[in-house]
């Protein structure tokens, strides 16, 4: 089972871009309006992509399977991703299992990243 991220042009309904993820999606996506997407993946990694090509831009490894998504808030001026990591073991829908993420760290976290 693997996970997908799709842009699409919601005018024409044309599928734009599409990214094949190794796992699956657990987190959603955030989109900014400085045309980055930000999401997390099971194996542990926060990442940025670009909205219209989808490609990465940016990754940082936090070592604990992420399955919330991302958010974004304000202070001062200075804008900031937030996700939470954790929650348990790395297992998808219905008890799907991934064998190789099966030692990743169970504990949560929370990663905040300014822009």
């Amino acid at each position: 089972i693997r996970g997908l991220i799709a842009a699409v042009n919601v005018e024409t309904n044309e599928l734009v871009a599409s990214l094949d993820q190794h796992y699956l999606n657990l987190a959603g996506i955030l989109a900014t309006s400085g045309g980055l997407i930000f999401s997390g993946t099971l194996d542990g990694a926060v990442t940025a992509h670009n909205a219209e090509t989808l490609e990465e831009v940016w990754r940082f490894h936090t070592g604990v399977s992420i399955k919330a998504a991302p958010i974004s808030f304000a202070v001062n001026g200075k804008q900031y991703i937030a996700v939470v990591a954790g929650g348990g073991n790395a297992s998808g829908p219905h008890g799907v299992q991934f064998p190789e993420l099966v030692n990743m760290t169970p504990q949560g976290a929370l990663y905040v990243f300014s822009l």
